[in-house]
């Protein structure tokens, strides 16, 4: 809970991600299981991407996977499935 909480708040803290931050139910998901961390959730763009895991990726976990897909990935996905 502790490693959740600190990536947690690096990420939220951070001025790229304050818009996220002040929803009801924020796009990113910070899973940790036995230290490793998986980011889960929507983003913007690439850059919000590779921020958010270079965020959590100091606080000495002994993974960080990278699940986060930009919004134009997500409307591809749908789009594919409408097909």
């Amino acid at each position: 809970d502790e490693l959740r909480f600190r990536i947690a708040r690096a990420i939220y803290g951070n001025s790229n991600f304050w818009n996220y931050a002040i929803m009801a139910n924020p796009p990113i998901h910070i899973v940790v299981d036995h230290g490793r961390v998986t980011l889960t959730g929507v983003v913007n763009n690439n850059l919000e991407r590779m921020l958010a895991r270079s965020l959590a990726s100091q606080f000495g976990a002994f993974s960080v996977t990278n699940d986060l897909k930009t919004d134009a990935e997500v409307r591809e996905a749908l789009e594919k499935q409408s097909e």
